[in-house]
C-alpha cells in the first residue's frame, strides 16, 4: 500500500466512524441581506442575464447558438459534456465529445458542458451542486466552461439559493470567469479556472 493509500484509507475509516449528524445552517433574516434589485424585480431571467454579463460571462439561449459561440471562439475541437444532455447530437457533427472525462487528456479538451443545479438572478451566479455535475475537471479544467441551466432553476437570491443546499457536500459557486489580481491592480482571467465562462439557457 503506498503512502497516498494509507491516508485516504485514515481519512475513510475515520468518516465511517462518525456517526452525528452534519451542523444544520445557520439562521439569517434573509429579507435583511437581499439587494434592492432583487427585491424589486418581477423579471428574473432579466436580472440574471444582466448580473451574468456584468460578471463577464456569456450568454447563449439554446444549442445552436452555443454551437455558434463555440465555433467562434475556435473551441469545435474535442470537448467533454455531461452523458445525460446528448450534446452530441444538438452541437451537430462538427464537434467530437466525449462523456467520459480522460484525467490523462485533460489538455486536450477545448471544452467543458456540464449542468448547472441554479442560477441567482441576484448576482448573475450559477451553482453547480456535486450531484448533477458529472465531472469536477470538466466544469473547471477547460478553457471554455458551459453550464446548461433550465430556466425554471432561476432563483432570486443567494439565500434561495442556500435553502436548496441540502446535504450537499461538495458545490461549485461560479460568477464568470476566474479571474485574479495582483497588487498593481491587474485582472487577469482564466489563470484558476476557465477564462470562458458560458451559461446555456434552455427550457
Amino acid at each position: 500500500m503506498s503512502d497516498r493509500d494509507t491516508v485516504f484509507a485514515s481519512i475513510r475509516s475515520a468518516l465511517a466512524a462518525r456517526n452525528a449528524p452534519p451542523s444544520p445552517h445557520p439562521d439569517w433574516d434573509t429579507a435583511a441581506i437581499l439587494s434592492r434589485a432583487a427585491q424589486a424585480c418581477s423579471d428574473l431571467e432579466s436580472l440574471f442575464v444582466e448580473k451574468l454579463q456584468a460578471s463577464a460571462a456569456r450568454l447563449v439561449r439554446g444549442w445552436d447558438e452555443l454551437a455558434a459561440l463555440l465555433r467562434a471562439e475556435n473551441a469545435s475541437g474535442l470537448g467533454f459534456a455531461d452523458p445525460t444532455l446528448d450534446a452530441q447530437h444538438l452541437l451537430g457533427t462538427d464537434f467530437e465529445i466525449e462523456t467520459t472525462w480522460d484525467r490523462s487528456r485533460v489538455d486536450a479538451y477545448a471544452f467543458g458542458i456540464t449542468r448547472a443545479s441554479l442560477g441567482i438572478a441576484e448576482s448573475g451566479s450559477l451553482m453547480l451542486k456535486d450531484a448533477d455535475t458529472a465531472s469536477r475537471l470538466g466544469a473547471l479544467a477547460p478553457w471554455v466552461h458551459i453550464a446548461v441551466l433550465r430556466r425554471r432553476d432561476l432563483v432570486r437570491s443567494l439565500s434561495d439559493a442556500l435553502a436548496q443546499l441540502g446535504d450537499e457536500p461538495y458545490t461549485v459557486w461560479v460568477t464568470g470567469p476566474s479571474k485574479t489580481g495582483d497588487v498593481e491592480g491587474i485582472l487577469i482571467q482564466g489563470v484558476h479556472g476557465p477564462g470562458i465562462q458560458v451559461c446555456c439557457l434552455v427550457d
